[in-house]
């Protein structure tokens, strides 16, 4: 008997969109570029937003789990790709940001 993995759940669906957020506005707010993070085009000061965060989420996902879709995902992969995701960007950008939740108003 195969067991399946709980899908994600809409609380946590409306979490990661948050988190995109806060993690592009918290950027902005340091003065940081997403070309200092990604440095793929580093000639290129392109300003932080929701979407650039999502790009990294969808990319760490993808080689994590082969997806790019997040209704793919299950409650524990979001959780995974999120302290991945998370730990990335505090130890390049010196930034942490809790992963929303019913507690931080979404």
């Amino acid at each position: 008997m195969k067991l399946t993995k709980k899908q994600r759940t809409t609380q946590q669906n409306k979490s990661m969109y948050k988190y995109f957020a806060l993690v592009s506005e918290t950027a902005k707010d340091n003065g940081s570029t997403f070309s200092e993070f990604i440095r793929k085009r580093p000639q290129l000061d392109m300003p932080w937003t929701p979407e650039r965060v999502k790009e990294i989420w969808k990319t760490a996902q993808f080689h994590m789990y082969g997806t790019t879709s997040t209704a793919d995902l299950t409650s524990e992969q979001i959780d995974i790709i999120y302290n991945v995701v998370n730990k990335v960007l505090g130890e390049v950008l010196d930034i942490y940001i809790p992963f929303p939740s019913i507690e931080i108003e979404l």
